[in-house]
């Protein structure tokens, strides 16, 4: 589990602080006290020492599937001092429905510009999949791609950092559409990348590319 008193935890929260890092995408959530928490105080304390003149920025989005899961994450979240929190349940939602993938983006940016300040960091829990296909093997099928709802999350919002900690499974779903969507990251954090059918092969991928580095593991 991802927690302050980890190695992980303290380098998302250091992630969090750094004023180019404005937004984060947390793909699987789990119950809120560990990576969302994390990020959201390294965000409000990063706003609290920005002197730049750029709008202060701090936004974390993530999804869970599990109910139980959800709701416990809204509760702790709930909870949190300087947190600002919108959650939405579209767990019968579809991509493929116009009408709820308009909804979805008018939520989105309510959540993320509504409550922007120096003081307030905003974020935002979604109860359902990121993708209908998850925990598929998908390769380049194209079609599960456009059906993820992270691609709505990335063209809705500028992300700076992604986390990717699934739970028994490789995530091919939601990072082919992570990849494809989401142009502007510049940290990805892999947590378990050495258990087998798990997003390990993510770390592989990245490296194999130039524009990319691996600055910490462990």
């Amino acid at each position: 589990a991802i927690s302050r008193s980890n190695r992980l935890g303290r380098v998302l929260w250091c992630l969090a602080r750094q004023p180019r890092v404005r937004s984060a995408l947390d793909v699987f959530v789990g119950a809120g006290d560990g990576s969302v928490a994390l990020l959201a105080d390294g965000f409000r304390e990063g706003l609290a020492a920005n002197h730049s003149q750029e709008p202060p920025e701090g936004f974390v989005i993530g999804f869970e599937n599990f109910p139980e899961t959800f709701s416990t994450a809204v509760r702790w979240l709930g909870g949190v001092d300087g947190l600002v929190l919108r959650s939405l349940n579209m767990t019968s939602w579809s991509a493929s429905n116009q009408s709820q993938v308009a909804a979805f983006r008018h939520a989105v940016f309510k959540a993320k510009h509504r409550y922007a300040s120096r003081s307030m960091v905003a974020a935002m829990l979604l109860h359902g999949r990121p993708s209908p296909s998850m925990g598929q093997t998908l390769g380049d099928n194209m079609e599960a791609m456009r059906l993820s709802w992270l691609v709505h999350v990335c063209q809705m919002v500028k992300i700076d950092l992604v986390l990717i900690d699934p739970t028994g499974y490789a995530a091919e779903a939601e990072w082919w559409a992570i990849e494809q969507s989401c142009l502007h990251v510049r940290w990805v954090v892999i947590h378990n990348v050495n258990l087998p059918g798990h997003a390990g092969w993510i770390r592989e991928r990245l490296l194999s590319q130039p524009h990319w580095a691996e600055i910490l593991s462990g």
